[in-house]
């Protein structure tokens, strides 16, 4: 579905000559397909991802070690979230990508871990490690899907300019 409006231009998907006119049933169900198409598929992944990692930052917010490196685990998660975008978009291209499947069991990890102990018993080296495995994760996972997107990217271009699509 995603791939049918991903290849469609701007010319097709409005009426130029009626700007002003009503949208036509199938315009609006169309458009309204994206829509939903947009916000189940791509959306609600990330969202969920973000989510999971204010939980597990929450447990730690207080911790003097979390403190000191929130600036990078708030970067990691940025990365972190782009990652699981991007992953969303190559399996509804698809393509395989399990940068957000391992991004979330990171996560689940870290979450299950910080519910059966006492985060602020945490040692310093614990919390650490536990922010610079994410962190880690989050930016090995981006480069791999980032370099992934490229690459398949160019492939599409070249296969264009044969003349092999459309």
């Amino acid at each position: 579905m995603a791939l049918k409006y991903a290849a469609m231009s701007i010319d097709e998907t409005t009426n130029p000559s009626k700007p002003h006119e009503a949208r036509t049933p199938t315009e609006v169900t169309d458009f309204n397909d994206r829509v939903w198409d947009m916000v189940l598929r791509k959306i609600h992944v990330v969202a969920l991802f973000v989510f999971l990692q204010i939980v597990l930052v929450s447990f730690f917010q207080i911790h003097p070690a979390y403190r000191a490196w929130s600036g990078w685990v708030y970067g990691g998660q940025f990365f972190g979230a782009w990652t699981v975008f991007y992953g969303t978009l190559l399996r509804d291209m698809g393509f395989r990508s399990q940068s957000g499947f391992l991004l979330f069991a990171v996560v689940g990890v870290g979450l299950l871990l910080a519910l059966i102990s006492d985060p602020l018993a945490w040692s310093d080296g614990q919390v650490r490690a536990l922010f610079l495995g994410q962190i880690v994760a989050a930016l090995a996972l981006w480069l791999v899907t980032m370099l992934r997107w490229r690459i398949l990217k160019g492939q599409f271009l070249k296969a264009q300019e044969k003349g092999m699509l459309p």
